[in-house]
């Protein structure tokens, strides 16, 4: 395990790390690029528990798990302008830095780093991901549920808005421990203004900028995804509509499982998701070289 600063020549971006793992053997070279959940406003790079970490490691893939910048401290147009540079600066240095002979690479999310992943994969300036792995994730703000009190979020003892707002801070921030930021993620959930908390200040966020239409969902790389159909904090029909829509997607169907049904590696269901994704992975891959994709490598930002 090695912890990196991502260093771009724009001295005003928000220095990111990340931790890298390196597969000691049966070598794929392919970096996973990972972004972990939290509704972008907590949450850590290093969430991923240690058993999935293991197997994708033993089945030759390298990871690199990201930190990315966290709302409401910064908006969604800096998280994903920030994510963007990121993935160049991978591609086009930092892959060769850590000792890798090829920048190509998947993107890896839950939930909101699923959300994350889809918006990079749809923006053009960025070396085209060779496939995208997206757990529990959703592509559209616009659903309805996203800006109206969810009702499991209801049944939890109300968050006050003055501990809310005593969470969020004034300087960007990447590092967001679910213990001391979860309260003002439900907060927003409770009360229905959790989109609010991604927009600019004294603004809304511009949904149709910050989702995928159909016509997207067609354009993008083969997709892996997973989500249980009792999901409580995001609709499984957004996986499934993404998986009936993605060309090459193939749904992995948690049944009677929660939101975040891969928390506990010892569960059944949890471990085989990450099997039949690697076992996806194989197949697809064989397919893919690293000479097909559409975007180059190096590109200005």
């Amino acid at each position: 395990m090695q912890e990196i600063v991502m260093a771009y020549e724009n001295k005003t971006a928000f220095p990111i790390k990340a931790t890298f793992h390196r597969a000691a053997e049966n070598r794929k070279n392919v970096s996973i690029l990972y972004l972990h959940g939290g509704g972008m406003v907590f949450g850590t790079k290093d969430d991923l528990p240690k058993a999935y970490i293991e197997l994708i490691l033993e089945n030759g893939y390298d990871l690199l798990m990201l930190d990315y910048l966290l709302a409401p401290e910064s908006n969604l147009e800096e998280m994903i302008t920030t994510l963007e540079l990121t993935i160049n600066n991978f591609t086009n240095d930092t892959y060769k830095e850590i000792g890798l002979t090829t920048p190509r690479y998947l993107l890896f999310g839950r939930s909101a780093g699923s959300f994350l992943a889809l918006l990079a994969a749809k923006r053009k300036n960025i070396m085209r991901p060779a496939g995208l792995i997206l757990f529990y994730g959703y592509y559209n703000l616009a659903e309805s549920s996203f800006s109206a009190p969810a009702p499991y979020y209801l049944k939890i003892p109300k968050v006050e808005e003055a501990v809310a707002s005593a969470i969020a801070g004034n300087t960007p921030l990447t590092y967001g421990p679910i213990q001391k930021r979860f309260a003002l993620y439900l907060f927003a959930r409770q009360t229905g203004n959790w989109l609010s908390l991604l927009a600019p200040k004294n603004t809304a966020v511009d949904l149709k900028k910050y989702s995928l239409s159909l016509d997207d969902l067609k354009e993008l790389p083969p997709a892996f995804l997973a989500a249980s159909p009792f999901d409580y904090d995001v609709p499984f029909e957004m996986s499934k509509t993404m998986a009936e829509t993605i060309p090459s997607a193939h749904l992995y169907i948690a049944k009677n499982a929660e939101h975040d049904f891969d928390r506990n590696p010892n569960d059944i269901m949890a471990i085989e998701a990450y099997h039949r994704m690697l076992s996806w992975m194989q197949e697809k891959l064989k397919y893919e070289s690293v000479t097909t994709n559409s975007r180059p490598a190096r590109m200005s930002i």
